[in-house]
């Protein structure tokens, strides 16, 4: 996580807190102002899981909330998730087997391998790397999922 600068936070880069909400800082005050009444020199507010106004917000120039180690802390700059994907594919063998199939520069080949016959290295190499599929639609299930699932 990038660590907390407060003149990123002020030129408009959003903050990680605690909690793990993220929060912006719109002004910092001078510290004679915090003598006044105000508790603390970062003024800025809180947003929700959808991005929305969720509560006004002061921190100390460290980052700090007015509570030990409080869920509204910052605790670095705001980094957004890379999304994610989730893919639900057949498991390439572990054992080898008559009619299995595997992929080379995005086509789908067939092997020629039999019982009687053991496994020439690359075979094994390939085998070992989980490059060896059932058949020809488990092989083209994971064609297709690296084609069609970008985030």
């Amino acid at each position: 996580m990038k660590p907390f600068n407060l003149e990123e936070a002020l030129a408009g880069e959003p903050v990680k807190l605690r909690s793990g909400r993220k929060a912006y800082i719109k002004y910092s005050l001078k510290a004679e102002k915090v003598e006044c009444g105000v508790y603390s020199e970062i003024q800025g507010y809180v947003l929700n899981e959808r991005n929305q106004f969720l509560y006004a917000c002061s921190w100390t120039e460290e980052g700090n909330y007015y509570d030990f180690n409080s869920e509204d802390d910052i605790i670095g700059m705001w980094e957004e998730q890379q999304p994610r994907i989730t893919l639900n594919l057949p498991a390439p063998l572990k054992e080898p087997r008559e009619g299995m199939c595997f992929i080379k520069w995005g086509m789908i080949y067939k092997s020629n391998w039999v019982k009687s016959t053991p496994l020439k290295c690359m075979e094994q190499e390939r085998l070992k790397e989980g490059g060896y599929f059932a058949n020809e639609q488990d092989a083209q299930e994971w064609i297709d999922a690296m084609k069609n699932n970008r985030a």
